[in-house]
């Protein structure tokens, strides 16, 4: 180094090092701005690189930098957090141990006292180093306890049997789960063949609360390893099949479309004799053939936001982590002031952690944590099927609860988890955009509304959107079928009449902006998409049945094909393919509906000489069942 700078710029070089030592107030180095050195300009990237480490050995609070060439040190901030917590010697040496990136050394800290010192120490690394650094405490009898720092192992790329060749396979299967969120599936069945969530790829995420089917793809992961799987505890509400070897994931939105199979129960008019059975024959058969030809308005079905008298209401949640600078007033209210700092990363994850009113062991564990902010206690009564749940705690209790660490609680869980929240508040603004136009403008096309253009030719953005002039309106060449309301986001289009307004109302009364659709904090970017104002159902099927219909019905259904703790599982119809089953005895509903007509007994039976309507349809990627029912129930 002595070389390179020349006995006048070391000495620079030393006195600037004094005087940062000297700004030191309170364990922090001076972050005044103008405290930085010009050492001047180098051209050889090696004289670069030797005085990078040099000085960074020599001097462990200083900094490092270089642009077009030009060489400046600056005082390095993250020395006089470490000093806060540390003698300045032993901060040296760790400086020292950081900048040198000997992977085959470990750091140890010497006995630091309280629990709580040891805390805010695996915090701060975590923090600044956390990329490449991990801590561990070791306690030894009579030296207490200690932290050792070792560096990460770095990541491979994931081999072949042989150790050399990258993984390239991909197992398809046919996943079929039971009152599960096809997300806590993936977590299961990660942890039980030894992979990552993010191997496994899907066409789209299918309701809990029902008996669905859907393509899988997982990435390195053979289907030997998928059958032993299935044996484990934690799936067995899950099963496995038609196993495939295939080359790519699958992707969302790579399905045709979803089928459904339902049963209505103990269906009856809303007036007139239940027993005629012409007369509800003829009912049924009207509303299932309005619906078909009219379709239905387009809603997002409740399912995909959980329950609104619920604090972690999913809309919620995702209006926080959008508007990224202050807190609503409703998690003002649960959030305990003495134990949390008020971002809105924070607000967030309290949201999720606050208990419901039921009694059971989650909302115990979430009680418990309220209460008492013990997350190592919570994690022991938190039951380890909620994944999220055990996610977030075990972030939070590694990083803390200020903004920092709560949004690194988000990113413990897996990317697809984080983008529903957001996603779930797009969904009820459409919900409210959709009402709002169809009151506005009825069931037709009007001037201002939005169509889709297909582009078969770009792969990226296969849609282009068209905004309607009078004069298409005239032409009678668009209806309501193909009008479509744009998902927010910060790539898309607002319809230029009213519905266009009220978006800009909408998103005004919630803070929101463009910008608040791409959270780099969280790594989420939100573009946005259309969706069309109504549906129409595909192969519409519907029959009539009387009591001893359905016993016949169910009674073949129990003797073909594998069983799901009882539930009889058939063959499936490709992939994307979901079927719901309401019968309220087998623990599962219309697709999440529930409706007074679909009441029956736990034994499988109906009280008294009752009907039941068995149908069968299709729909387009994204559309709801529940809407369905909705509509041909008129409920």
């Amino acid at each position: 180094m002595e070389r390179i700078l020349g006995e006048d710029r070391l000495d620079q070089l030393k006195n600037f090092s004094n005087q940062v030592l000297k700004s030191e107030k309170g364990g922090q180095l001076s972050k005044d701005s103008s405290l930085q050195l010009s050492l001047g300009r180098f051209d050889s990237k090696v004289e670069r690189s030797i005085l990078h480490q040099e000085i960074k050995s020599r001097y462990p609070h200083l900094k490092t930098t270089s642009t077009d060439c030009q060489f400046y040190v600056v005082p390095d901030d993250t020395y006089g957090v470490f000093c806060s917590l540390l003698d300045r010697r032993v901060v040296d040496n760790f400086m020292r141990f950081v900048n040198k990136r000997d992977s085959t050394e470990v750091f140890r800290f010497p006995e630091c006292g309280s629990k709580e010192r040891r805390t805010e120490l695996h915090r701060a690394v975590a923090r600044h180093y956390g990329s490449f650094l991990e801590t561990k405490t070791f306690a030894e009898e009579g030296e207490g306890s200690f932290i050792v720092v070792r560096f990460r192992d770095k990541g491979r790329k994931r081999k072949g049997r042989d150790g050399d060749t990258p993984v390239t396979f991909y197992t398809g299967f046919t996943l079929c789960k039971r009152n599960l969120e096809t997300l806590d599936v993936i977590q299961r069945l990660a942890r039980c063949v030894s992979a990552h969530p993010s191997d496994f790829s899907y066409a789209g995420v299918k309701d809990k609360r029902a008996v669905t089917w859907q393509a899988m793809a997982a990435r390195g992961v053979t289907p030997d390893s998928l059958r032993s799987a299935s044996a484990h505890p934690s799936l067995r509400d899950v099963q496995m099949e038609k196993f495939l070897l295939r080359q790519q994931p699958l992707h969302l939105g790579n399905l045709a479309g979803n089928v459904f199979k339902v049963l209505l129960r103990d269906v009856r008019l809303c007036q007139g004799d239940t027993r005629d059975r012409r007369q509800l024959e003829a009912v049924v058969g009207a509303a299932m053939d309005s619906v078909k030809e009219t379709g239905f308005i387009n809603y997002f079905g409740l399912q995909r936001f959980g329950s609104a008298d619920s604090k972690s209401f999913a809309p919620h949640v995702g209006r926080a982590l959008l508007k990224g600078d202050m807190v609503s007033d409703e998690f003002r209210e649960i959030l305990h002031p003495s134990r949390c700092l008020f971002t809105v990363q924070s607000a967030a994850v309290r949201c999720l952690l606050h208990p419901d009113p039921a009694d059971d062991p989650v909302n115990a564990a979430k009680a418990y944590y309220m209460r008492t902010g013990d997350i190592p206690g919570t994690l022991s009564r938190m039951p380890a099927h909620k994944t999220r749940e055990c996610l977030l705690l075990k972030a939070l209790h590694r990083h803390g609860n200020d903004l920092e660490g709560c949004t690194k609680a988000f990113l413990n869980v897996p990317h697809a988890m984080r983008a529903l929240f957001v996603h779930s508040y797009c969904s009820l603004v459409w919900n409210r955009m959709v009402s709002h136009r169809i009151r506005t403008y009825g069931r037709r096309a009007v001037e201002g509304d939005l169509v889709l253009e297909t582009d078969a030719g770009n792969r990226k953005f296969p849609h282009q959107v068209k905004t309607l002039t009078q004069t298409d309106v005239d032409q009678g060449n668009y209806s309501i079928h193909d009008v479509v309301l744009p998902l927010l986001g910060n790539s898309i289009q607002y319809p230029s009449n009213r519905v266009g307004e009220e978006y800009a109302r909408a998103l005004q009364e919630d803070g929101m902006e463009r910008s608040s659709f791409r959270m780099r904090a969280l790594k989420l970017n939100i573009p946005g998409d259309y969706r069309h104002v109504t549906a129409r159902p595909k192969d519409l099927a519907w029959e009539l049945l009387r009591d001893a219909d359905l016993q016949d019905d169910l009674r073949s259904a129990a003797t073909e094909g594998k069983s799901l703790r009882g539930e009889s599982l058939s063959q499936t119809s490709g992939g994307g393919v979901e079927r719901c089953d309401t019968r309220r005895g087998e623990g599962s509903t219309a697709n999440g509906a529930v409706s007074q007509e679909t009441r029956g007994t736990d034994d499988g039976s109906s009280h008294g000489d009752s009907f039941h309507v068995r149908t069968r349809f299709a729909l387009d990627p994204s559309c709801y069942a529940t809407m369905f029912l909705r509509e041909v129930m008129n409920t």
